[in-house]
C-alpha cells in the first residue's frame, strides 16, 4: 500500500470524517484492544471545550518537550496534510508509519465499520506507544462524552472555553453541550477555563461526582498581560499555590492568555513545575499549528477548526484599533466558508463582514 492509497482508505472510511460520524466507544475500545491497549501505556491529557483547545494542547506538548518529555500531540482536524493530526515532540508522523497503521488496523477497521475519527485515534495511540512517548496531549474531536479520545485514565482533563457548537450532536442550550463535554472529568486532576455560569455549573457538578479536584480560571487560576507586542504576550499566571511572572507566550491574540493559563496549570500538574518556576516556557512560542499567524495583521490563515458564531463575533471585536502590527499592506479581505461555522446561525454574507481584515486562504 502507498501513501497515498492509505490516506484515501483511511478518509475515505463511511464516506468521510464529516459524512461518518458516528458517536460511541465500543469501536474505539475494540480497536484499541486489538493493538494491545496503547492508551494504558502512557501518562493521558485529554483536551475538550469549543474555543482554544487546538491552542492549548499545542502550547502544553510543546512546554513538555522543552521539559525533557518525549510527547505525543493528537489533533483535529489538520489543514494541508493528514500527517499533522499525529506528531512526536512536533514532529509529524512519517509516511510508511501511517501506512504500517493503516494496514495494521485494515481488517478490524472494516469488520468494525469505524469512522475515519476512530481508526485515527486508535493508530496515533498505537504509534505514540511504539514511539516512546511518555505524554500523550489528545485534543477531542466532538464533544467529549462519546468521543474517541475519551479512553483510558487521563493523569489532567483540560476543559477550554464552551459555547454553542455542533448543536445538531451535543444538544441545543449551553448547559446541554457542557455535560457532553464536561463527562471527560473522570480521573486526575482537571483543569477549567472561565465559563458561562450554567457551564461552569456543570462542570463543578460533574467534578464533584466523579471525585476529581477541579481548578477553575477566575476561582483558582488567573492570568494578567504586563505588555504585548509581535514578538509575544508577557503574562503573570497564578495558581492557588503557585506563581510565574512574567512568562513569555508567543502566540498573539486576545483568547491566548487564558489558553496559556490552562497550559501552564496543566503542565504544573503533570510534573514540569520546576520548568515553570525558571518562567522557560519558550515553548510556547512555538505553540499553534499552520493555521494560526504569529502575530495580528501578518497576512496568513485563519483556522479556528470549526469556530462557533459567539467566537466569530469576538474575534471581530478583539481586533483592537491599537494592535501590533508588522509595516507593509494591510491583509486582503477574506471570507470564511459557511460550512465552518459550527452552530449555523451565521450565513456567507455575515462571516464576510466579521472577516474583513482577517487574511484567509484561496481555496
Amino acid at each position: 500500500m502507498t501513501y497515498r492509497e492509505a490516506v484515501a482508505r483511511i478518509t475515505g472510511l463511511r464516506g468521510g470524517e464529516l459524512a461518518g460520524m458516528r458517536p460511541g466507544l465500543d469501536r474505539i475500545e475494540a480497536l484499541l484492544e486489538s493493538v494491545g491497549n496503547p492508551e494504558r501505556a502512557m501518562t493521558l491529557v485529554q483536551i475538550a471545550g469549543t474555543n482554544g483547545k487546538g491552542s492549548v494542547s499545542a502550547m502544553l506538548a510543546a512546554i513538555l518537550q522543552a521539559a525533557g518529555r518525549r510527547v505525543g500531540l493528537y489533533t483535529s482536524p489538520h489543514l494541508l496534510d493528514l500527517r499533522e493530526r499525529i506528531r512526536v515532540d512536533g514532529r509529524p508522523i512519517g509516511e510508511a508509519d501511517l501506512v504500517d497503521g493503516v494496514e495494521a488496523l485494515g481488517t478490524l477497521i472494516a469488520r468494525l465499520d469505524a469512522t475515519m475519527f476512530e481508526a485515527l485515534t486508535a493508530l496515533a495511540l498505537d504509534y505514540f506507544v511504539r514511539q516512546g512517548v511518555e505524554v500523550a496531549v489528545l485534543e477531542v474531536g466532538l464533544g467529549g462524552r462519546l468521543d474517541s479520545t475519551t479512553v483510558g485514565r487521563p493523569a489532567v482533563e483540560v476543559i477550554t472555553s464552551i459555547d454553542y457548537d455542533h448543536q445538531a450532536y451535543l444538544g441545543d442550550t449551553l448547559e446541554a453541550i457542557a455535560v457532553e463535554k464536561a463527562a471527560i472529568i473522570r480521573s486526575g486532576v482537571a483543569i477549567s477555563a472561565r465559563q458561562a455560569p450554567e457551564a461552569e455549573a456543570v462542570i463543578v457538578r460533574r467534578a464533584a461526582e466523579a471525585g476529581v479536584p477541579l481548578s477553575a480560571e477566575g476561582r483558582d487560576l488567573r492570568v494578567g498581560v504586563r505588555k504585548a507586542s509581535l514578538d509575544g504576550q508577557w503574562l503573570d499566571l497564578e495558581g492557588p499555590d503557585w506563581r510565574i511572572d512574567d512568562a513569555r507566550c508567543g502566540m498573539l491574540g486576545v483568547f491566548q492568555p487564558g489558553n496559556a493559563l490552562l497550559a501552564a496549570a496543566a503542565a504544573r500538574a503533570l510534573g514540569a513545575e520546576e520548568h515553570l518556576r525558571a518562567r522557560n516556557l519558550r515553548g510556547q512560542g512555538q505553540g499553534g499549528d499552520p493555521g494560526r499567524p504569529p502575530a495580528p495583521g501578518n497576512p496568513g490563515y485563519l483556522r479556528g477548526g470549526q469556530p462557533s458564531a459567539g467566537r466569530l463575533a469576538r474575534l471581530a471585536c478583539g481586533r483592537r484599533s491599537d494592535a501590533p502590527r508588522r509595516p507593509g499592506p494591510r491583509p486582503r479581505d477574506g471570507v470564511l466558508d459557511h460550512r465552518s461555522a459550527t452552530d449555523g446561525r451565521f450565513g456567507p454574507c455575515d462571516h464576510y463582514r466579521l472577516c474583513r481584515g482577517v487574511a484567509l486562504p484561496p481555496r
